[in-house]
């Protein structure tokens, strides 16, 4: 197995370049916030009824991240969209964001189609391809970026500029508010810890290392809640994707209502199943009493558990540190694995056999 200190055995698992990515996160986020601040929206835009976002696999990893964290303050609805066609609730009072990080995702090409049929107000992001074709044909306001600080070039390692790139979006529309100084803030501290998570910082002194072996062979259940739920399912994306390794998310309260009987059985199950917690300080007082009594009952099932306690001094800060670790302990795991973390070669073939159907 591979030693995790061995920083050159690292860098020969990763040819596409996934370490610099995640290293690069705070700059992902310093350009997608000014990038979209310069970018004007006509003023009707703020007179929406319903946002809906359409968006596949990584794409959409950062919307979700941001309709948790600021579902206490958002005041119309707010929908992801996983499909070709759009709600049928979808006129010209909705704002629908086209969210294809390579610009190239049919059902995000589709869905912008049904809205332009339906007189939508349309932003989008893309790096370019056909969906920055369509935005610029049509002159619909859109964050076209550069990704120079992700040379890995996949969207699940760019979420500086999706979750950043929206969330400046609705910012400038009226429908958020955080200022400059809590982004200031949230990539200074961003760059604090990750200095400890780096290839070159030791195991034992080095968070997602440590935690990153205790996940070998076993199948990975991410537990999250409140604003850190979007981050629970980026953090089970990533471990499939990153670390090629079974990996899947659940939220309290919901998870307390159902998922604790279904641990019985098959008995063997407690040899390689293990709950990864995101803690926080910041949850609700009931949200941080289930937790406790969540893993208290793993334990008398004799359930192995861990939990990441976040650091970050407001939500918006936890998010972003949620991304980073788990950026970083996927990378390790898949290291471990023997993978290449960049690539997602099943993922790819589908893709492929799809198209040849078409």
């Amino acid at each position: 197995m591979i030693d995790l200190d061995n920083t050159q055995e690292l860098e020969n698992l990763d040819p596409g370049k996934v370490a610099e990515s995640i290293q690069a996160f705070p700059d992902q986020v310093k350009q997608a916030w000014k990038d979209v601040s310069e970018i004007d929206i006509p003023a009707e835009y703020s007179n929406t009824k319903n946002i809906v976002v359409s968006g596949m696999g990584g794409s959409t990893l950062g919307v979700d991240i941001l309709r948790n964290l600021f579902k206490d303050s958002l005041t119309i609805p707010f929908v992801i969209n996983n499909h070709y066609k759009l709600p049928a609730f979808v006129n010209q009072d909705s704002l629908v964001l086209l969210l294809s990080y390579s610009g190239s995702t049919e059902e995000v090409l589709a869905a912008a189609e049904d809205a332009k049929a339906r007189n939508a107000k349309i932003i989008g992001i893309a790096e370019g391809q056909d969906l920055g074709n369509f935005l610029a044909e049509n002159k619909f306001p859109a964050y076209v970026f550069r990704p120079q600080a992700n040379p890995s070039n996949q969207p699940r390692l760019g979420l500086g500029y999706t979750f950043v790139g929206a969330l400046a979006f609705l910012v400038k529309l009226g429908f958020l508010k955080i200022d400059q100084d809590e982004i200031n803030n949230a990539i200074n501290f961003l760059e604090e810890i990750s200095k400890g998570l780096v290839l070159e910082a030791f195991k034992n002194t080095n968070q997602a290392k440590q935690i990153a072996e205790k996940l070998i062979d076993k199948q990975v259940l991410i537990v999250g809640a409140e604003h850190l739920t979007g981050n629970a399912h980026v953090f089970a994306n990533q471990a499939n994707e990153n670390s090629k390794n079974l990996a899947a998310y659940f939220v309290i309260p919901e998870l307390n209502h159902h998922l604790l009987e279904g641990l019985e059985k098959p008995e063997k199950i407690r040899d390689n199943l293990i709950f990864v917690f995101l803690d926080s300080n910041l949850y609700s007082d009931k949200i941080q009493k289930r937790v406790v009594v969540t893993k208290e009952v793993l334990s008398e099932q004799k359930i192995a558990n861990v939990g990441i306690t976040l650091r970050g001094a407001t939500k918006f800060a936890q998010t972003l540190e949620s991304v980073v670790l788990s950026s970083w302990i996927t990378f390790y795991l898949g290291a471990l694995n023997g993978v290449d973390v960049s690539k997602i070669p099943w993922v790819d073939y589908f893709k492929k056999r799809l198209a040849e159907n078409n």
